[in-house]
């Protein structure tokens, strides 16, 4: 099932609070950036934030769901992506401070994963 204009328009206009949010087209949907760091999912009519140690149980307790490993591709975790709860959509407050755990979330996980550059250890002048 696709994502329509108006459904990705409703979502961003959630999202007014949080500045930069930046939609794009995914093979199963569209993802939601916050520079370069994917903070959402939008599949069919689900919304799906990133999750970490601190903000998974709060889904959890919601008996929210978990995104499907075959809806993403194959480079994220789906285990890192939870549903968001139809109350906390519906409320564009409440849905920018969750988007904002994700966004931190999402960004913790991208440095983590992020090559480390070598450098030389410059020599030392006595």
């Amino acid at each position: 099932m696709g994502i329509t204009a108006g459904y990705l328009g409703y979502v961003l206009d959630q999202l007014s609070g949080l500045s930069e949010v930046v939609a794009m087209r995914t093979p199963g949907g569209v993802g939601l950036y916050f520079g370069d760091a994917i903070f959402a999912l939008i599949e069919g009519d689900a919304v799906y934030l990133h999750v970490d140690e601190l903000s998974r149980p709060e889904f959890v307790a919601c008996g929210m769901q978990q995104l499907s490993p075959h809806q993403i591709e194959p480079a994220m975790l789906a285990s890192n992506y939870y549903q968001v709860p139809e109350d906390v959509l519906g409320d564009a407050g409440q849905l920018t401070v969750w988007a904002r755990r994700a966004v931190r979330a999402a960004m913790a996980e991208r440095r983590k994963r992020r090559p480390r550059r070598s450098t030389p250890n410059p020599k030392r002048r006595d």
